[in-house]
């Protein structure tokens, strides 16, 4: 049972046939990170740029057909996988990114590394969800995995990092995909 929505997110992308996440550390991701580690049936490659993650997400997701998650961190961290989106929807690339986000308590304040992740992914992203209350993240999460799986494509989950760590809502539980 999911402890955090971070613990949800993994949750239900490891059902969703994810094993694999390349990305990096930073501060918006570190309850995504966290959680990661509490979920050793997904294996976390730590690469030295966010570029290099999602393009080797989209090389695996070519290759194997199965989605493959990218983490990226808040502001020019998550710019850093525009490039590799547009690859993967060319590609038809099931690739799930998750994107670090600023607190809640923060958005619309023009906050150091804001970014509006719907105005930013929208030519990158068959999909992208920004999950700002911890109620609306089954329905986001599932929402972003369904249509990476079934249209064939990247998808964005931007997540911020408040509401990563925040506790998972009551009776939330992965939903078979």
């Amino acid at each position: 049972m999911a402890n955090t929505v971070a613990d949800l997110l993994w949750e239900m992308l490891k059902q969703a046939g994810v094993s694999r996440c390349y990305g990096i550390v930073g501060d918006a991701l570190n309850p995504v990170i966290a959680a990661l580690h509490r979920h050793p049936d997904i294996e976390f490659i730590h690469v030295r740029h966010e570029e290099y993650g999602v393009f080797a997400a989209v090389a695996e997701a070519s290759l194997t057909g199965k989605p493959v998650a990218v983490c990226g961190t808040a502001g020019p961290g998550v710019m850093h996988l525009i490039n590799g989106l547009m690859d993967a929807r060319k590609e038809g690339a099931p690739v799930i990114a998750i994107a670090g986000d600023i607190d809640t308590s923060l958005m619309d304040t023009a906050a150091l590394q804001e970014l509006n992740p719907h105005k930013f992914f929208d030519a990158a992203s068959l999909y992208t969800g920004r999950i700002v209350n911890p109620q609306q993240a089954r329905a986001v999460i599932s929402t972003a995995i369904l249509t990476a799986v079934v249209e064939r494509g990247p998808t964005v989950i931007s997540l911020p990092g408040d509401i990563a760590a925040a506790a998972a809502p009551a009776g939330s539980h992965p939903l078979a995909i």
